[in-house]
């Protein structure tokens, strides 16, 4: 019992602020550094559009934001640091499509999921080139499928190894195209990018980004892209699907999202920062640049985006009989 009236007072005044502490700290969010996991090495295309928007949050914020660059494990030891982070939108995910989309259709015991996190906002679909040497005697899809099959063993296409995007694609290309393809596994883009440079192999389905330099040196040649429409950065290169290639449409989705419990004032807050970002035309700029179109969305747009990446991908992996890895 409380012996006097200022001693209630007292009792009452610490029990409002306990209260209203974390309304507080989300009014004045962010007020110390943010991190930015990416679980891919530095220079990719996740990287690229990390860099791009930290720069932008600690712009308007006044904070530090800094990308913490997690590779390895298909994306799962990224992913996993981020879902067991503390949710107070500190520690932030900028995700490709594997971890959501592609992981869950090799791997039956993942140690995270999409309920796991708080989606953000979408950032952007980008789609793979579909890549050949600059001097290639082929220059287009149907010359590329008449190609194959005059080989007494179709053609090698790159793969960043089992249980990647390059997987996927890859028997999609071997069930469309009505050709034959032997997978050439490589542990990641850049040594599949050095030997189809070499010769050592036909063909490789790279991320529109990461092509492009090499597309406007000559170096490649963009036969297609996997996009619903033409990449900005290679307008003259047709999209598999006017090509006629029914069903032959897949894409990068990236997306920001927070651990599961982030408070929705800083969800909101976050997606508010962001958005203001990808509207900016010089950011909007540096994005197409590398081929890549900014698509900003609610967090309840984002989760369904994400879903759907996921649905097709396995629609894919069903109907080309992909195998899972576990």
């Amino acid at each position: 019992m409380f012996r006097s009236l200022s001693s209630l007072l007292f009792a009452l005044t610490i029990g409002a602020t306990g209260l209203n502490a974390p309304a507080a700290a989300q009014e004045n969010f962010p007020n110390r550094a943010i991190t930015i996991v990416v679980a891919f090495a530095a220079g990719g295309t996740s990287d690229i559009i990390a860099r791009l928007l930290g720069h932008k949050l600690s712009e308007y914020t006044g904070v530090s934001v800094v990308v913490e660059n997690i590779p390895g494990a298909a994306c799962m030891t990224g992913t996993e640091k981020v879902a067991h982070a503390s949710p107070d939108g500190y520690y932030l995910y900028l995700a490709s499509s594997t971890p959501f989309a592609t992981n869950p259709n090799f791997y039956h015991h993942l140690r995270y999921s999409l309920d796991d996190f708080e989606p953000i906002t979408l950032v952007a679909r980008v789609p793979l080139a579909f890549d050949v040497r600059g001097d290639s005697p082929v220059s287009t899809v149907k010359d590329f499928v008449d190609h194959a099959r005059k080989q007494p063993n179709g053609v090698t296409i790159a793969t960043p190894g089992r249980g990647s995007v390059g997987e996927i694609i890859n028997g999609m290309a071997r069930g469309i195209l009505d050709i034959n393809i032997m997978d050439v596994p490589y542990p990641g883009s850049t040594p599949a990018v050095a030997d189809l440079l070499k010769g050592v192999v036909d063909s490789y389905f790279d991320a529109i980004s990461s092509t492009l330099p090499l597309y406007n040196a000559g170096a490649f040649k963009i036969l297609a892209v996997t996009g619903q429409k033409r990449s900005p950065g290679a307008p003259n290169v047709p999209t598999l699907l006017e090509l006629g290639y029914k069903d032959f449409m897949l894409e990068n989705v990236y997306s920001f999202l927070a651990p599961k419990g982030t408070p929705r004032p800083v969800i909101d807050k976050l997606n508010a920062l962001l958005r203001r970002a990808m509207s900016e035309p010089a950011f909007h700029d540096a994005l197409l640049i590398q081929g890549v179109v900014p698509e900003p969305s609610t967090p309840e747009q984002t989760k369904a985006i994400i879903q759907q990446d996921y649905d097709w991908n396995a629609r894919m992996v069903s109907r080309f009989n992909i195998k899972a890895i576990d």
